[in-house]
Formats: C-alpha cells, structure tokens, sequence
C-alpha cells in the first residue's frame, strides 16, 4: 500500500460492497441526470465537516500566535470547506436498517455497488489516469468555468475530536475524518476540491481595492462555488443491484421498476429489501 493509499485508507487492489441510501426524488433525479452528484460540504448536516479537531488545534500551538494571524488562519480553513465536494456511501456487505430508516422509511430506494466498480466508472480515478496526471475533470455551471481537483475515494476514519490530531498529509485530510459519534456511518466517500484559482483572482482583486479584510474570506468563497457538481457516470457500470425499503407497498415497487425501464436500467437489476419476509417455522 502506497502513502497515499495508506492515507485514504483503501488499498486499491481491494474491493469492497458499497450501499447509498436515498430517497425516490434522488434516485430519480440519478437516473435522469445520468451523474453522481458531490454536494458542497458545508451544507452536510453536521457542522463539523471539514473543520479541525481541538486535539489538531492544539498541536499547531496556535494560542502563541497574534489575534490578527490567528484569525486569517481561522479564516483559510473555514472558507477551504467551500471547494470541497463529497458523495457519501456505506460500507457494509449487508443492508442496514438503520439506514433504511434514516433515508426515508417507506420511500427509500438502495443502490448496491461496490469500491472497484465506483473507480472503475469514474474515469478520472481508474489507475491509467491517475498515472498519467489526467485525473482532474473540467466543468461549466452556469457559465463559470469550474475544475474539480483531486477526485478520489477514501474510507472515513471516525477520531475523538476532543483529542485526536487530524493527519494533514493532504489538503483533503480533514475530509476523511468525522467525530466518533457517527461511527454508525461506515462511510466511504468520493470527494473532490475545486480548483481555487479564481478564488484567488477575487481575493486579490479585493485586496487592490482595499476592500478585503480577514472576515470576508469565508463569504467570498462561499460565492464562489457551486453547490453541487454532477459528474457523468455510466450508471450500468455503477449499479450492482437496486434495492425497494422493506417499509414499502408494493406500489413503490412498481414506481421503480417503471423508471427504471424509462431510463434504460434493467428491471433484473430491482429487488426487494432481504429484509422483507416472515421468520422461519420449524
């Protein structure tokens, strides 16, 4: 296992069942859009994304700083969770009912893939263009120019935030680390970073006209970005298997099956829940 491997936390000769729960919205809006949508990091319910552990902040010996220094150094951190973008999965060989319940009960839908088919599909992560530099992709939203950096898969590792120091071998290190507390998660995520090139031409133009101070850094980069990049995918390739909640009715069942056939997935691909049906009788 290389260092970078090591730091991810996956091997990349491994593979591994990767679940991601949804609601029927999503799934449709998968199947109509053809991508996998990263959603910004910043809007993920759980204010700590991204964000350094105490145990990290201590290990800096920041406290010995200037308040001014201390505040722009706040400030780079807290406007870096801006270009970050995650897609969130499961790992588990088995379907999880905690999960089926946090994602929509009744009105979930289950993807069913695995480690090897996410980087196979993604062609920015597959090992011939992660050798030959070609791993960025270039976007245009809405007429900004946007370049997603460093597209890659790791396995979250959940740390007392209380007292862990957070590695910072990478830029995206803090993107890979969660508090212990959603442990229950076994999340795997694809993420990506933005390419901050133009957050930098702003930045600089705001400091020329001597508008910029340390507060606004965050804001400015909140602006900048996004939030969400879809990133084209075959989904015959992506998808294993699609799983119905076994909270559902059997209409749901045929809700699916339906859009799946209007969007071109096999109707083999559909199944219920393993967890629907009666106990054995001996």
């Amino acid at each position: 296992m290389t260092n970078r491997d090591s730091h991810l936390g996956i091997n990349r000769t491994e593979d591994f069942a990767l679940w991601r729960y949804m609601d029927l919205t999503k799934f449709i809006l998968l199947l109509l859009s053809k991508s996998l949508y990263l959603r910004r990091a910043d809007l993920f319910e759980d204010r700590f994304e991204g964000s350094l552990s105490l145990g990290t902040i201590n290990a800096m010996g920041t406290s010995n700083l200037p308040l001014m220094a201390r505040s722009m150094l706040q400030q780079h951190f807290e406007s870096r969770i801006y270009q970050c973008y995650v897609s969130c999965w499961h790992e588990s060989p088995h379907e999880s009912m905690a999960l089926w319940k946090i994602y929509g009960d009744a009105g979930a839908v289950a993807i069913r893939s695995s480690y090897r088919r996410l980087r196979s599909a993604l062609p920015c992560l597959n090992d011939d263009a992660i050798g030959s530099g070609q791993g960025d992709i270039k976007f245009d939203e809405t007429g900004r120019p946007q370049v997603l950096e460093h597209l890659d898969i790791g396995r979250i590792r959940y740390l007392d935030y209380d007292t862990a120091v957070v590695p910072n071998a990478y830029v995206w290190s803090s993107l890979l680390c969660k508090r212990i507390a959603f442990e229950y998660e076994k999340e795997v995520r694809i993420f990506g970073l933005a390419d901050g090139s133009r957050e930098m031409e702003v930045m600089n133009q705001e400091r020329m006209n001597g508008n910029h101070d340390g507060d606004s850094h965050s804001e400015i980069a909140k602006t900048m970005y996004p939030q969400g990049i879809e990133v084209p995918t075959n989904l015959h390739d992506v998808i294993e298997a699609i799983y119905v909640s076994p909270l559902a009715k059997q209409e749901m069942m045929t809700v699916v099956l339906d859009a799946c056939t209007k969007h071109g997935l096999s109707t083999e691909l559909v199944r219920p829940s393993s967890l629907v049906g009666k106990p054995p009788k001996i």
